[in-house]
């Protein structure tokens, strides 16, 4: 009778049953594997195997991974490999220790998770002797550079200032600079020698770099093209700048290098030959420098174009002064340049005498 009063069929106990079985063999059912592989990220971007293996101490790291972002820009990520699932235990409880001033996370992970994280951006690689300096005066050229790492015996052609590709400050260099030691245990001892080191009254850092890197120093193609074409006329690059530079003046002031190229579109300008100028606080001045692929195309696109508009204002078309030919220069050979230009301050360091010699001659 009570089981009648309960209501309970004989086919909803046999379910019940099922389901208590299955519950039963679930619990049974042994945890999913655990990896030796854990992934560490907030590093400090120069941070290298032995930094990362100094933070786990007493821990002793079986592998260390490091890895690039998009682009080989530093992550700050690395997968670490211990020898025990008892050291993974411990390493955990270094989630959210510090590296200077930097909080460093700890997760468990596996090798196939790193192996997709590096087919995806690849390996952070130390070994070729890179470092990467920041902090550097805009008006440094690789002479200061190869001064401040004069302990090291290296020349100028061992540098490589960096420059902004793209944007409003187009061409201007971007305070970096990239420094080929040769390496890894010089640039280690660069990196301990040379960082935080003063140039002028800027501190300058340093950070171990990969080469995978090394893209975002590559010198914009305005270089490239310009001196291909100096190659095929036989000129200088001073006497390309006199016969294929214009100067733009009237351009509102929030434009930018793209829509000053779309302006000359039919000219074969691209926003890599459009150098932006500001005053010294950033400001822009309201005028650019374009670099044109030959003089011919350099006369046709002043007659078509001087006066016309950009937005709502009236766009001038003047060809270059000895100042803008300086200016179109250093930006090209990544020389010194101050931020401003025009005849408000001229270069403090300016083109080879040779180059100004042949420049002046067509102005």
């Amino acid at each position: 009778m009570a089981e009648q009063g309960l209501g309970v069929t004989d086919a909803e106990a046999s379910a019940s049953n099922g389901a208590e079985g299955e519950i039963r063999a679930s619990s049974s059912r042994s945890p999913p594997s655990r990896s030796t592989w854990l992934f560490v990220r907030g590093l400090p971007w120069g941070s290298g195997p032995e930094e990362i293996s100094a933070f786990f101490q007493p821990l002793t790291l079986e592998d260390v991974t490091l890895v690039n972002g998009l682009g080989g820009k530093p992550t700050g990520e690395a997968f670490v490999r211990l020898a025990t699932l008892e050291d993974v235990t411990q390493a955990l409880r270094y989630h959210m220790q510090m590296i200077g001033k930097r909080y460093i996370e700890v997760w468990e992970s596996s090798e196939e998770d790193m192996n997709s994280r590096i087919k995806q951006t690849g390996v952070r690689d130390f070994s070729s002797g890179l470092v990467r300096c920041r902090g550097l005066p805009f008006t440094c050229s690789a002479a200061d550079v190869v001064e401040l790492f004069s302990s090291f015996g290296i020349s100028e052609e061992q540098v490589t200032l960096g420059i902004h590709a793209s944007g409003p400050f187009s061409g201007s260099p971007n305070g970096e600079a990239l420094v080929n030691l040769g390496d890894y245990a010089t640039a280690k001892k660069a990196l301990a020698k040379v960082d935080m080191m003063t140039m002028g009254q800027r501190y300058i850092e340093i950070f171990l770099t990969s080469e995978a890197e090394k893209t975002s120093f590559e010198v914009p193609s305005l270089r490239e093209r310009a001196e291909e074409v100096a190659e095929r006329e036989g000129e200088s690059l001073a006497s390309l700048a006199a016969t294929c530079l214009l100067r733009a003046r009237g351009l509102p002031f929030s434009t930018t290098a793209e829509k000053v190229a779309e302006f000359f579109e039919g000219y074969s300008v691209e926003p890599q030959n459009v150098l932006m100028l500001h005053w010294i606080d950033g400001r822009p001045t309201g005028e650019a420098l374009v670099w044109l692929p030959t003089a011919k195309l350099a006369t046709d696109a002043r007659k078509a174009l001087h006066g016309q508009l950009l937005g709502k204002r009236y766009v001038e078309l003047f060809p270059p002064g000895p100042t803008e030919v300086a200016r179109a220069l250093a930006a090209v050979t990544g020389t010194a340049v101050p931020m401003w230009v025009g005849g408000f301050q001229e270069m403090q360091q300016s083109c080879p005498a040779e180059d100004k010699a042949a420049a002046q001659s067509k102005w």
